[in-house]
């Protein structure tokens, strides 16, 4: 794991994934702390990317899962570099898992993909977040103990499925106001699915009670914290797949 000191964004970007990684970032909207590692085999593929841009006002954090590792992982991880670019001053998310399943959709491209795509605007109080089948987002009001999973609007017929699964997939985009002091947790499946000597998975249950436990502290603690909690669980380092997560706070 490769640590390194808090970055600030100014109409930049950082992305990455495939690697080993201890983040901490800073933009004009919020403070985030990311871990990410992956495993030696192919059974998963973990791409993020912060980026922030017109005249530092929006943020964007982009979150990817995929099914197997090298070329499927690079093509996407360039396919969400681009989407991403070009909506760079825009906080349409939808537009951007729009843009990722028609790329991914084809016959030789075997590799289901789940993303999250939230942004944040300066002077904007909202929260903009759109999902594809990944795992829901966490919110936690700062004077609440509880992390709550962000629930998506209703709709009808099927939306918002993982990349891949159909040519065409309408996704929605979802604001709910956030407020100072406000924090967030995005992660991909490894988190859940990380598994102890007799294979059974960490889950939600214990996510929550390790989330509900921070009791306020820095986000690098907080990370810190759970990031022993699943190597305490497996008993050993984080093998079993990619596993990415962060915490996000608002200023």
């Amino acid at each position: 794991m490769t640590a390194l000191p808090s970055q600030r964004i100014r109409c930049g970007t950082i992305w990455g994934g495939i690697s080993a990684v201890n983040l901490d970032v800073q933009t004009s909207a919020l403070t985030a702390s990311v871990y990410s590692s992956a495993s030696s085999g192919d059974r998963g593929g973990d791409i993020y990317y912060f980026s922030v841009c017109g005249y530092d006002m929006f943020t964007r954090i982009a979150l990817a899962d995929l099914q197997g590792h090298g070329e499927g992982v690079t093509a996407v991880s360039s396919w969400l570099y681009d989407s991403l670019q070009e909506r760079l001053n825009s906080l349409d998310g939808a537009g951007v898992l729009a843009d990722l399943n028609r790329r991914v959709y084809r016959p030789s491209f075997d590799a289901i993909t789940t993303a999250a795509v939230i942004g944040f605007c300066a002077g904007d109080p909202n929260l903009y977040f759109s999902c594809a089948g990944h795992p829901p987002v966490y919110l936690k009001r700062k004077n609440d103990r509880d992390w709550s999973p962000l629930v998506e609007a209703e709709s009808s017929g099927p939306v918002n499925l993982p990349l891949g699964v159909l040519p065409s997939m309408q996704y929605e985009q979802t604001e709910i106001p956030l407020f100072s002091g406000d924090r967030l947790f995005l992660y991909t499946d490894g988190v859940l699915e990380c598994p102890d000597p007799e294979d059974e998975p960490f889950g939600r249950e214990r996510l929550q009670q390790v989330l509900a436990a921070e009791g306020g502290r820095p986000l690098p603690a907080v990370k810190a914290s759970l990031l022993a909690s699943l190597q305490d669980y497996a008993r050993g380092p984080l093998s079993h797949d990619d596993v990415t997560f962060m915490f996000i706070e608002l200023p």
